[in-house]
């Protein structure tokens, strides 16, 4: 499974976007959940373009534990999770279980952004957007998104970063 989060802060607070495409005999199917939060930093909110008003109206008013269901369906079977600075994603998943009281996915997290980062030998300049620069795939990102989720945004929408780190695996030969 590849997948990304938009959340309400680079600490540990809610995730706000959940965005995963599962793999089954290269046939890619995307999951995209929008939650309602209580608030949102400053920062996040310039970066992702959500603010508390939007994350009401998109998620219909449903917070993650509202989507528990359908969220476990999705990792069902699931054992490697690829994503592009995955220790922050695991972080903020790993918090909305703890919230449920429940243990999070039994996953391995494959983060795509390490391979990326020592392919192109740099120290500065590894963010998704210069990754897709650099590996020549900016132009690939918004189709495949779109054919795969049906509606996409921009960069900061986790529906194109996880469409995004998708391209990049399969060009690092991660999957």
């Amino acid at each position: 499974m590849i997948g990304d989060t938009e959340t309400t802060g680079l600490t540990p607070g809610y995730i706000a976007q959940l965005s995963c495409i599962k793999l089954d005999g290269g046939k890619a199917t995307g999951f995209n959940a929008w939650f309602k939060v209580k608030s949102i930093e400053d920062g996040a909110a310039q970066a992702n373009g959500l603010s508390v008003a939007l994350l009401d109206e998109l998620s219909g008013g449903k917070e993650f534990y509202d989507r528990l269901d359908d969220i476990l369906a999705l990792y069902d079977g699931v054992t490697d999770f690829y994503g592009y600075n995955t220790c922050f994603d695991r972080t903020f998943i790993e918090a909305e279980f703890k919230r449920c009281s429940l243990p999070p996915p039994n996953l391995a997290f494959q983060d795509v952004m390490l391979t990326a980062k020592a392919k192109m030998c740099v120290r500065k300049n590894y963010k998704l957007r210069d990754a897709l620069e650099y590996f020549g795939l900016s132009d690939k990102v918004f189709p495949l998104a779109q054919k795969i989720f049906g509606a996409v945004e921009s960069l900061h929408d986790a529906r194109y970063d996880a469409t995004a780190t998708l391209l990049l695996a399969r060009k690092l030969d991660m999957l």
